[in-house]
């Protein structure tokens, strides 16, 4: 029942467990966490405006939450203390959609974070750290390949943390989508597939020879 935990039956959550066995539902109306597996909820005060996109543990327990609202201040959110309180990082604007987060599962320093705007021209960003999101550098994905979007970090590679597939839908005519890869760390992105639907989701195996898309 998701209104027993308080998103509604009418939005998609996005969910993650913690190193601790907390249960997080991230969506539009808020986080949601429950610890003691699922019997009772509460929602994050933290959240309550902004809601949550995107929920990413690291293996050191620490938790990252993006959001993506309109007319709300978005960002990256971290927290080391199991979702007790959470800090903003330097990735925050009222002007970006933050709709993904992912850390890199053979360098747990090294995080990426996919945003996007939509007032023409619409632009992609890309950005990463490689000490824990306390500092990011920031790349325009847009301007590489022409036009800018819905931007999404899909997968990292679980031995290459260089290695990373991401999505892209132009956000003008006839909205192509692309299935993008990087081979070192986002500087460059090659387009390895084109649809005509946005690419939602993206696994590696354990080994990383295959890739569900």
């Amino acid at each position: 029942c998701e209104e027993a935990i308080g998103y509604g039956q009418n939005d998609i959550a996005t969910w993650a467990v913690s190193k601790k066995g907390t249960l997080f539902a991230g969506a539009l109306r808020g986080l949601y966490l429950s610890r003691d597996q699922g019997c009772t909820w509460a929602a994050h005060a933290d959240f309550a405006v902004s809601g949550a996109k995107d929920i990413q543990n690291d293996a050191q327990g620490a938790l990252y939450v993006t959001t993506q609202r309109y007319s709300s201040v978005n960002g990256l959110f971290i927290s080391k203390d199991d979702g007790v309180t959470f800090t903003p990082t330097a990735v925050s604007s009222d002007h970006l959609f933050v709709p993904s987060v992912r850390v890199a599962p053979s360098r747990p320093h090294r995080i990426y974070v996919a945003a996007w705007w939509f007032e023409e021209p619409a632009r992609s960003y890309l950005f990463t750290s490689d000490d824990g999101a306390q500092t990011f550098t920031q790349r325009d994905v847009s301007a590489e390949h022409g036009g800018g979007g819905p931007f999404t970090i899909l997968a990292v590679h679980p031995s290459d943390a260089d290695i990373v597939i991401a999505g892209l839908t132009y956000d003008s005519g006839t909205r192509p989508s692309f299935l993008l890869r990087s081979e070192n760390g986002g500087i460059t992105f090659e387009k390895v597939h084109t649809g005509n639907d946005s690419f939602a989701s993206a696994g590696f195996n354990t080994d990383g020879t295959t890739l569900w898309v």
